[in-house]
């Protein structure tokens, strides 16, 4: 079993070409779920990210 891949909200913003405002305002807002580590620090898993894209997020 392999374990789960994380990317922080700049690597989800670049992935997507994506400011990383429009990442954090779609966790803020529920759309995309992100483990939260730190006052301002936030993973992202590959299963959220699919998720997100199904819903149409990274729109």
């Amino acid at each position: 079993m392999s374990k789960p891949e994380y990317f922080s909200v700049h690597e989800v913003a670049d992935r997507y070409k994506l400011s990383p405002r429009v990442i954090y305002a779609a966790i803020h807002a529920g759309d995309l779920q992100a483990l939260r580590l730190g006052r301002k620090l936030f993973r992202v898993s590959e299963e959220a990210l699919r998720a997100w894209e199904q819903q149409g997020g990274q729109r």
